[in-house]
């Protein structure tokens, strides 16, 4: 019996949100196929960025992560914000894929305002604070990416 290979759908805003959603997934990178999308335009696969002083773009970003969706079949979403993040964990659930959202390691006393809507929209959501973890339901605490030793 032939398994379908996991293939992981990893978006971001650009900078931190990035540079983190890579150090937690790049030591999987012999056993998934990762796709990553940011809001950098001079990434290989971009989604324009939005926030909430700026919903009108959000039909633009809409449309980029259905064409990428469409084009590369990912079985999950992998997000650590912001808010295109929580648009592809939002897309991945309608279409039946797995979801994660982590949390970004910069917020040490409570959830990002996009991480609060994801807790109850995304597969599992995950914050790297323990002290953050406990203040909400629906959230995990399984380390923090930046200090855990990579697998290689």
């Amino acid at each position: 019996m032939k398994f379908k290979q996991k293939k992981i759908l990893a978006v971001a805003s650009s900078g931190g949100h990035l540079v983190q959603l890579r150090k937690v997934l790049d030591p999987l990178k012999k056993e998934v196929q990762t796709i990553y999308v940011s809001t950098d335009p001079e990434d290989s696969y971009s989604i324009p960025d939005f926030s909430r002083k700026t919903l009108g773009r959000i039909p633009i970003s809409i449309r980029s992560l259905c064409k990428l969706f469409k084009e590369h079949r990912p079985t999950h979403v992998i997000t650590t914000g912001a808010a295109p993040g929580l648009l592809a964990i939002i897309m991945g659930r309608l279409t039946g894929r797995r979801s994660l959202w982590i949390d970004s390691c910069a917020n040490v006393e409570e959830l990002s305002g996009s991480g609060k809507i994801a807790r109850f929209i995304a597969n599992r959501t995950i914050s790297q604070w323990e002290n953050v973890a406990k203040k909400y339901r629906h959230v995990e605490f399984v380390g923090n990416s930046l200090t855990k030793p990579s697998r290689q």
